[in-house]
């Protein structure tokens, strides 16, 4: 049970709240790439924090954000056209470089006067497959991420992003709650054995034991912990999943080597961005690539008929209204346990289900659920720490989440500590 006020205090993100200006000291990624990669290309209206951007990538390739609202008078930038290296504004041709300086003013003849005004503008990265923004204060501006697959060649790396409405907490609260992997997606833990890749391999396991014992432990950046389930096969061994959360949005997934980024675009609306590499296979090429994003759901054609693209319209959604496309014939035959029809699906049906900012003062939280109340702490003690803790050091490079079968006596917390997580990982894929 969360206080009505702890609640409001964790998910309002918007300008003026204290989580916001807590997250806005962090680098957030607002697109993909591939969402903005031609040169010249048309601009991007960008929802992040509560506030609209423009994001446009100039002929020189050169990636500007700016405020969405044109300093002039105020008519949208992303109705504008991308001019060489920069954007114009359609009312009265005011055009803005990357960088927010304004070029031409066609309205106004006194060329001095174009010194005297400036877009505001946003430090912008690309790294790891994403499209990363600084938009707190300038002078706090953070080091980037140092992790190892943003140096990744694209081959070895997949990224995916579609859209949740509701807030970001509840969103993320899925990614730390093991427990709801062999229940709400049984239908797709079933199958995972089937599929010839790592993670449909690692998923299989999950269905032995459907009620796993949770242990936490507390980290400088967020939190891990360890869903250790049995192992019957070998009752002296145990399965133990470990997931790594990394404050305000990051978590590592157990599945090892994916990465998932819970950014809030707004108090009720969220994007969603999946990250999975690997330092050896060429997952980022065919047949390696088509065959993750449809196991868990995140092919185009999936995303684009439930729904939650990037460039779905909100009308277009899953929701109430559409009975969040439901099978209840198939419920009833028995073909699935959810009438939904994938991972992504279910996931979002339960998210979006309980509204847009659930209300945490009629929650029971059970055994189950530790990482739950874990997050709930680590995200009030973000937004209590002025300035916010943000991970700078080396080790950070090799945060990741990891399963494994552990031997009697193994201590999975000694194993995730300092350097050793990746020594883990080597012996897995051993």
């Amino acid at each position: 049970m969360l206080s009505h006020e702890d609640n409001e205090l964790m998910c309002r993100v918007g300008p003026g709240t204290a989580m916001g200006a807590a997250l806005r000291r962090y680098w957030v990624p607002f697109l993909q790439n591939s969402d903005l990669s031609e040169p010249g290309g048309d601009p991007r209206r960008v929802e992040l924090l509560g506030q609209t951007f423009v994001a446009f990538r100039g002929t020189d390739g050169v990636i500007g954000l700016l405020d969405e609202a044109c300093c002039h008078r105020g008519p949208s930038l992303a109705l504008g056209r991308v001019e060489g290296c920069g954007i114009r504004c359609l009312f009265h041709g005011w055009k803005f470089a990357a960088d927010g300086t304004l070029l031409e003013t066609p309205n106004v003849s006194d060329p001095r006067f174009r010194e005297r005004v400036r877009a505001k503008a946003y430090s912008v990265r690309e790294a790891g497959g994403l499209i990363w923004a600084y938009i707190g204060p300038k002078d706090d501006e953070p080091p980037f991420p140092a992790w190892k697959f943003l140096d990744l060649p694209d081959a070895h790396r997949i990224t995916s992003t579609h859209i949740y409405d509701c807030n970001y907490v509840q969103v993320t609260e899925a990614l730390v709650d093991s427990s709801h992997l062999s229940i709400l997606h049984s239908n797709g833990v079933a199958k995972a054995g089937d599929i010839e890749i790592d993670y449909g391999e690692r998923v299989a396991q999950m269905g032995v034991d459907l009620a796993p014992r949770l242990e936490v432990q507390e980290t400088d950046s967020g939190f891990r912990y360890a869903a250790i389930r049995r192992n019957d096969n070998s009752p002296d061994q145990l399965h133990t999943r470990i997931t790594q959360f990394v404050a305000p949005y990051f978590v590592f997934n157990a599945n090892g080597d994916i990465l998932t980024i819970m950014v809030p675009a707004s108090d009720v609306k969220t994007l969603f961005f999946h990250v999975f590499w690997d330092e050896e296979k060429r997952i980022g090429e065919e047949p390696l690539r088509s065959a993750q994003l449809k196991f868990v759901g995140l092919d185009d054609e999936t995303l684009a008929h439930y729904g939650v693209g990037l460039d779905t319209p909100e009308a277009e959604r899953p929701g109430w209204h559409n009975k969040f496309m439901q099978d209840r014939v198939a419920m009833r035959e028995g073909r699935s346990f959810t009438g939904l029809a994938g991972l992504i699906e279910e996931d979002v049906a339960v998210a979006v289900s309980s509204g847009p900012i659930r209300n945490r003062e009629i929650e029971n939280l059970c055994p189950a659920d530790l990482a739950i109340a874990q997050l709930y702490r680590a995200l009030l003690k973000l937004v209590r720490t002025d300035p916010p803790i943000v991970p700078t050091n080396d080790k950070d490079r090799l945060v990741r989440g990891w399963t494994r079968v552990l031997k009697a006596g193994e201590n999975w917390r000694t194993l995730a500590s300092e350097g050793e997580i990746a020594e883990s990982v080597a012996k897995e894929h051993a």
